[in-house]
């Protein structure tokens, strides 16, 4: 983007000014709660407000699907991560963010890592978007052999969706579904499996999955453009050992909320 379009552009070169000043006067190498400490200080002598430690509860229906702790939010409206590492940033670091961006609903966010001998520091943008759900592969077939799993399946997500959107990592899409769930009192655990090598037990592998009206077994991923091949060799290998025939894969995108299902 042209520094003209830059969002809350004078706050943020004060808040990285300051960040600037912090790593060259105090040098990485210490705990990152001593530069969180630093920074809120450097911004309160500027006259700028910063709020520290600001906590929320994700909720679905009644229940708490997720919590989560900013760092720092600066005037209410850029929020703010630390980071003390000793590599650039890493895509859960800019994940974490988004999650934050979207539940706090601010559109800036500003990643500051002092574990480098050089500050690092990365403005994220976020827009929400609310999407809607798209299917590929013979989703269709199975609607119509299994129409009341698929029904159900789809007003679970379809509430997920209308509530929250897209724009949360995985692992909070995960939190979602359960507490969804939960509220309906459908089980989705998924069945043990006692894996075998060359006919050797090797003990009862844990799915990350969920499995409705065990049959049905439910992968959820997030934030990708479309279903990896390592997400659908996965959901292959669950099916096979778990002696079902039916898997779907939900992607929780950028733009969509898509459905593809794999068989066995």
């Amino acid at each position: 983007m042209k520094s003209k379009d830059l969002l809350h552009k004078q706050l943020s070169y004060n808040i990285i000014g300051a960040a600037m000043e912090i790593h060259n006067e105090v040098s990485p190498g210490w705990d990152e709660e001593m530069y969180h400490k630093a920074l809120l200080q450097a911004l309160q002598s500027k006259g700028i407000k910063a709020e520290s430690k600001l906590r929320g509860y994700l909720r679905q229906r009644h229940l708490i699907a997720d919590e989560f702790e900013l760092d720092i939010l600066v005037d209410n409206k850029i929020i703010i991560e630390l980071k003390h590492v000793s590599a650039p940033f890493a895509p859960a670091h800019y994940l974490q963010m988004i999650n934050y961006l979207k539940f706090w609903n601010r559109d800036l966010g500003l990643l500051i890592n002092f574990g480098l001998d050089k500050l690092q520091y990365k403005r994220i943008p976020f827009t929400p978007t609310v999407g809607e759900i798209s299917v590929c592969g013979p989703w269709t077939s199975y609607h119509e052999n299994c129409a009341e799993t698929a029904a159900e399946l789809t007003s679970i997500l379809q509430e997920v969706l209308n509530v929250h959107g897209l724009g949360y990592n995985s692992q909070v899409y995960k939190n979602l579904f359960k507490a969804e769930c939960a509220y309906r009192g459908l089980a989705i655990d998924p069945p043990p499996v006692e894996l075998l090598y060359d006919k050797t037990a090797l003990g009862l592998g844990c799915m990350d999955a969920f499995c409705i009206h065990n049959h049905l077994l439910i992968l959820i991923t997030a934030l990708e453009e479309d279903s990896s091949a390592t997400d659908l060799k996965r959901m292959l290998g669950y099916l096979r050992h778990a002696e079902l025939s039916y898997g779907v894969i939900i992607n929780f995108g950028k733009t969509h909320l898509t459905l593809k299902l794999a068989t066995c």
